[in-house]
């Protein structure tokens, strides 16, 4: 569905349908393959971690992934939170959680059973990151881009 054609349905009065619909459109056009991430392209930075504190982050900024440094190990990318984003589209969540009330990604966390962290980076932005099991970070957004699955 274009953005045309939400217009289009919104001025016919069916305002009601034009937001699940844009919901599940960008949903659908978010998911995809993960791509290679190679972490000499990876920009670091230091983010304020509420309850860790000071954090160094790798953000790929063209993937639009951030993952904690403790995912680097050597030369190459190895820890929990990039082997989920690696699984593809298959962390489970139902499509009447996805009702604005918190980011898809964060659903994402959830349902790994993972902890839920707010971050607040150098320029002063917030993002919200997933706490893996192993300690490793991943932001929401790209949970949501990369592992996420919705079922009815």
């Amino acid at each position: 569905m274009t953005p045309r054609s939400l217009a289009r349905l919104a001025s016919l009065g069916v305002a009601s349908l034009v937001v699940p619909l844009a919901i599940g459109a960008c949903s659908k056009a978010s998911a995809g393959t993960f791509p290679d991430l190679d972490p000499k392209s990876a920009k670091e930075e230091t983010w304020a971690m509420d309850e860790l504190g000071s954090t160094q982050v790798l953000v790929f900024a063209s993937a639009k992934v951030a993952l904690g440094k403790s995912c680097l190990k050597g030369a190459a990318l190895d820890c929990e939170a990039l082997k989920v984003l690696k699984a593809g589209n298959v962390v489970e969540v139902k499509k009447a959680q996805l009702d604005g009330r918190m980011s898809a990604g964060s659903r994402v966390c959830l349902a790994l059973k993972a902890d839920l962290v707010n971050g607040k980076g150098p320029s002063g932005s917030e993002d919200g990151f997933c706490k893996m099991k192993d300690g490793s970070l991943v932001s929401c957004g790209a949970l949501e881009s990369y592992a996420i699955k919705i079922v009815p």
